[in-house]
């Protein structure tokens, strides 16, 4: 180590610096080789001219152009020495260096900052030669458990940090200390940990442990020492307008936003959280319209994206139009004898209740109807109603003592089981029967989990006529085995009936929490769930990444119980996201089962965003060589006489930027001669990590089938940037759009255009994001863009017979169908030039190391992939080949292989 004006200097390589006893030789030589002698024009006159002139001819080159160039040398050898400013001693002793970093939901904040300070320290390992082990301690999405990664080479260590990534769910500290038992302490010369800022007991078991690695010095801790607030948003409680942001400290006063979105992106409002001086809860309330909470999919903390700052919303969220035939008078006059009066209030805070005719309601376009026993149906009305229930309506119906003793024969094509005329009596005066409590409500049923109340007791209930399907449209029953509840699905909606009245006239079930809970379960139901079933075992649909973006669920998702979603913490098996099918879901919410965060204490940490001040200099000196490289040829020049004219000028500046500009993708000479060497898939980088290797994943798997089924060889897969990458080299581009993504720069735009005028073709998949985006959300991403207008793929389209004969095109999902560009809107021989769908093809088409499919195919399961691969090779054949099939050559071929 050198001492110098600015400070220390050592050098990370210093045997290159043995090449400095070289430079005499260099001298030695250059001084022999004089400069290249200077052409002049030789007309005759010349020889007259000048004869007394003594020749003048150099011997040697002149001394300052010598320096120069051994500079030049100097420098290169130096650069290539690899010089550090102020460098951290090195330790010069065996062992590895072990280095833990905390990649949990909580190291999503500032992740690049956290990743630059885990290469600095594999630098330093790297200039003093140990190897490296790396051991993060959140568990993998992979489902592989906690093991610790080498010992390996630096360069290995580099690109294992580069892969590394934080999870959206806690730190394992138990397991990584018993992973810490793997190694034998005297094997590590130093150990660090990367801290996310969290720490609790088991945190301060796993640095006890950690501190006794390492036989040169003590283990370092780094982490943000309050420089980067730790927040966490917890979900409101059954659904009501009230939330709280969580943080980990709480040292003073501070102010969050928190912004409500569609599922577009779009923001719906906005609301600020407060915290007090020593406060870690800052509590606030949204309090939106009917019509615009219902939209609101996603709440998140403004500035700081991750999974712990965002909540998805779900049914319970949403306030589903409740319509209660009756007099609206009777709910707002307090009437006790009234049924409408209980329902109202059992439901109020939950739904956006209207109360009025069946005539008006149904015009009104409500999610659930309910009727007490005080209303009477005429076939005009039964009719009506059925309609309505076929078209996804449900039909809640309360019993009583008009429905006992007369039935209309119309009105039972509504009701879910044939019912006995007249009531049974419990516990009266003329009755042996004592009142009946409730039974286990059955496994089907959507009242499953709810607590069955002590008091709860019925005196009088309408008895359903005995039938072997009776057990099957039971969702409760009494202890004797009659059923209290029964239901039965029509078309797409549901018809329930309650064997009592809506007020306590024949139980005190009216008067319970348990006549909440069972009405806001149906309310549930009219969501799109469809089968009761579906409030049993739930299926992952979408999962949140560490950075608050939504992806589909990892390979070891697995479903989660409706019961268990409170008390399940989020693992690999069960990330944050959304859980459902039939097209609705329930969230499952990292602030949900958290809690409040709490901070390390009692363990000394330095900030990982400067561990160190150190400065490499071998870039500094490499540039400098270059630049005097540079003067030394234009020199050449003018000792030659040539002179800097203006065409070499213009030529040396061009040279020295592209020296300076970094290359992009396809802008290089190389790369251009390697995209257009073979076939690529090209997929549009979103800047969102997860979304952009599941498109690698997924052309990857759909490269594999092209080179196995097809005659194309050797496909390879790369990313394109719009805004720098030359996009012409590609025939087809794989775009996926999510709403949280950016809008295109204007220079993006202009590429992106001027690739369709050439005959480009984009297929947009929106199905990442769950389902179908909306229109506007397509236009406000492609801003700029001139994308045609697009209608569904006709029947007869050359794309439904390009490699295979398809009849339908999904993905991952079903989707929304095909949209491209008209025929006759077409200009290049009526092949269009976007294709858009929301299939989520990539998932479909993904494989891993192995060939193994990574995401499951739904509902269709392996068909339904099967047909996203072929959907994927007559896209492929389609952008190569245009309309080729189309042509009356192949008509014969085709209709043979129909059949036809």
């Amino acid at each position: 180590m050198l001492g110098s004006f600015f400070g220390n200097l050592a050098f990370a390589a210093p045997w290159v610096l043995g090449f400095l006893a070289v430079l005499p030789a260099i001298w030695w030589l250059l001084r022999l080789l004089p400069p290249s002698p200077r052409k002049i024009r030789f007309p005759a006159l010349m020889l007259l001219r000048g004869l007394a002139t003594p020749e003048k001819t150099p011997a040697h080159m002149p001394w300052w152009l010598l320096l120069l160039r051994l500079l030049i040398a100097a420098l290169v050898i130096l650069g290539l020495a690899r010089p550090v400013l102020d460098p951290r001693p090195v330790l010069k002793s065996g062992g590895a260096a072990l280095i833990a970093i905390d990649n949990d939901w909580a190291a999503a904040r500032a992740w690049d900052a956290r990743q630059d300070a885990l290469h600095r320290l594999i630098a330093e390992a790297e200039r003093e030669d140990r190897p490296v082990m790396l051991l993060p301690t959140a568990p993998s999405a992979s489902g592989e458990p906690l093991h610790v990664m080498g010992p390996m080479a630096a360069k290995a260590a580099f690109v294992a940090a580069r892969d590394l990534a934080p999870e959206p769910w806690p730190t394992d500290w138990q397991a990584a200390q018993a992973q810490l038992g793997k190694i034998h302490p005297q094997d590590v010369a130093w150990s660090a940990w990367l801290n996310s800022g969290l720490g609790d007991h088991a945190a301060q078991d796993f640095y006890d442990t950690l501190k006794s690695y390492g036989t040169l010095k003590e283990t370092r801790v780094f982490g943000d020492a309050g420089e980067t607030p730790i927040y966490l948003l917890a979900p409101p409680h059954n659904g009501d307008n009230s939330f709280a942001v969580l943080r980990a400290m709480s040292n003073g006063l501070a102010a969050v936003a928190v912004v409500a979105r569609d599922r577009t992106g779009r923001e719906l409002a906005r609301q600020t959280a407060h915290f007090e001086a020593g406060a870690n809860r800052a509590p606030f309330a949204f309090h939106l319209p009917a019509t615009v909470r219902n939209r609101a999919a996603r709440l998140e903390i403004e500035g700081t994206p991750s999974a712990a700052t965002t909540i998805l919303l779900d049914e319970s969220w949403q306030r589903r139009p409740v319509g209660i035939i009756g007099n609206p008078s009777e709910a707002e006059e307090h009437s006790l004898l009234s049924g409408v009066y209980y329902v109202e209030r059992a439901l109020k805070p939950f739904a956006d209740l209207h109360v009025g005719s069946l005539g008006d309601l149904l015009k009104q376009n409500m999610a659930v109807l309910i009727a007490t026993d005080a209303t009477a149906f005429d076939t005009h009305d039964v009719t009506a109603m059925a309609d309505w229930i076929e078209k996804g309506g449900v039909l809640v119906r309360f019993a009583g003592p008009r429905l006992a003793e007369t039935q209309n024969p119309a009105e039972a094509a509504i009701l879910p089981v044939a019912l006995r005329t007249g009531d049974r009596a419990m516990g009266g005066s003329m009755s042996w029967a004592k009142p009946q409590k409730l039974g286990p409500f059955p496994t089907a049923s959507p009242f499953h989990g709810l607590t069955l109340p002590d008091d709860v007791s019925i005196k009088r209930q309408i008895l359903a006529e005995p039938s072997a399907a009776l057990a099957a449209h039971t969702w409760a029953a009494l202890q004797d085995g009659t059923p209290l509840v029964t239901a039965k699905n029509m078309g797409r909606g549901l018809s329930v009936l309650f064997h009592v009245p809506a007020r306590p006239l024949w139980s005190n079930l009216p008067l319970s929490g348990l006549f909440v809970d069972m009405l806001r379960r149906i309310v549930d139901l009219s969501a799109g769930m469809g089968s009761a079933a579906n409030f049993i075992t739930l299926a992952p649909v979408t999962a949140l990444d560490a950075f608050g973006d939504e992806i589909p669920p990892g390979p070891v998702a697995a479903p989660l119980k409706s019961e268990d979603m409170a008390a399940t913490p989020p693992s690999p098996h069960h990330p944050p996201g959304l859980y459902g099918a039939g097209g609705a879901a329930r969230a499952f919410n990292l602030g949900a089962a958290l809690g409040l965060p709490q901070a390390i204490s009692g363990i000394a940490t330095e900030s990982y965003r400067q561990p160190h001040s150190e400065t490499e200099l071998r870039p500094a000196f490499l540039v400098a060589a270059f630049v005097l490289l540079l003067l030394d040829f234009l020199i050449g020049l003018w000792l030659r006489g040539l002179g800097p004219r203006r065409g070499t000028a213009v030529l040396m500046i061009l040279f020295m930027l592209a020296g300076f500009a970094a290359p992009a993708h396809a802008d290089t000479v190389q790369q251009a001669i390697e995209f257009t060497s073979k076939t690529y898939l090209a997929y549009v980088e979103t800047g969102n990590p997860a979304i952009d290797r599941l498109s690698q994943e997924g052309l990857a798997g759909l490269a594999r089938i092209l080179e196995r089924r097809t005659s194309l060889n050797d496909v390879g897969v790369t990313d394109v940037d719009p805004k720098n990458d030359t996009l012409v080299l590609f025939p087809l581009l794989y775009w996926p759009l999510t709403p949280a993504e950016a809008p295109l720069s204007p220079e993006a735009a202009a590429r992106v255009n001027d690739y369709l005028r050439h005959g480009g073709m984009i297929l947009f998949d929106t199905g990442m994001s769950g389902g179908a985006m909306a229109p506007g959300a397509m236009q406000h991403i492609l801003a700029g863009v001139e994308i045609p207008p697009l209608i569904r793929i006709p029947d007869n389209h050359v794309l439904h017979r390009t490699f295979y004969l398809l009849n339908r095109f999904p993905g991952r999902f079903i989707g929304d169908g095909l949209w491209l560009e008209p025929l006759d809107l077409s200009s290049y021989d009526g092949v269009a030039t976007v294709i858009a769908g929301s299939g989520d093809w990539a998932a479909a088409w993904a494989i891993d190391a192995n060939g193994n499919p990574l995401y499951p195919c739904t509902p269709g399961g392996e068909e339904q992939r099967e047909m996203a691969y072929r959907f994927g090779v007559n896209v492929v054949m389609y952008a190569l080949t245009g309309n080729y099939k189309s042509d009356q050559l192949h008509v014969q071929a085709l209709l043979e292989r129909e059949g036809k």
